[in-house]
């Protein structure tokens, strides 16, 4: 990642944005590639209490070094002011789908990291990460996206939003009330419900902002 870093500020300024986001594209390629392979060292590392503090804290600059280029790439795209609607809207969708994947992982590694323990293994701490914190992890990103949606004046990006938040609640009524803890429930019902409503506020409170980019376009 760091290399990728080094490379992406030594050419940006010498090479096109194309170039800037074939780099980009590679180190964000290679992250997503090695996503099972965390997961599988992570839990031989952690059942066998061997390097877990190497492995954590070289995880989270991995991590962070990634968070930094991904924003540099996308800045210099949005820079760029694509003026096909088209391509604005696939980039706005693969950015955003980008980021939900990386939050996601670095959320669920943490709580393993975290909880892991002789009475909480990797297996039942996954069911409840993926029945309970994901939903409320999906809705804080939801309202995020929203929020920056509505700042920008971008409807691509709050159609994102809508569809993520529709996701959400899809995955929470039809898979994540089954078979988990009262408490879980509660927590993600709760959090889920105050974003909704947050959401609807916003929605309402600016109904012409979100519908409209101008007066001759509409949601």
């Amino acid at each position: 990642m760091l290399i990728g870093l080094l490379i992406i500020k030594k050419t940006s300024k010498q090479f096109s944005g194309i170039i800037i986001l074939f780099i980009g594209s590679a180190v964000v390629l290679v992250y997503l590639s090695m996503i099972s392979s965390n997961f599988i060292l992570q839990e031989y590392i952690l059942t066998n209490h061997k390097y877990q503090w190497l492995f954590t804290t070289g995880h989270i600059f991995s991590a962070f070094f990634f968070l930094f280029i991904f924003g540099y790439i996308v800045r210099q795209i949005v820079k760029q002011k694509i003026k096909s609607q088209f391509l604005s809207t696939v980039f706005t969708w693969l950015s955003c789908i980008i980021f939900v994947i990386f939050v996601t992982v670095e959320a669920n590694l943490l709580v393993r990291s975290l909880f892991f323990s002789k009475t909480n293994a990797i297996a039942d701490l996954q069911k409840i990460y993926i029945k309970t914190v994901l939903p409320i992890l999906w809705g804080l990103s939801s309202f995020a996206f929203m929020w920056a949606g509505m700042k920008f004046k971008f409807r691509p990006l709050r159609i994102f939003t809508l569809s993520l938040f529709t996701l959400t609640l899809l995955k929470l009524f039809v898979y994540d009330i089954q078979n988990i803890p009262v408490a879980g429930k509660i927590a993600a019902f709760f959090c889920l419900g105050i974003l909704l409503l947050v959401v609807s506020f916003m929605y309402q409170r600016l109904k012409t902002v979100i519908i409209n980019d101008d007066q001759n376009a509409s949601l």
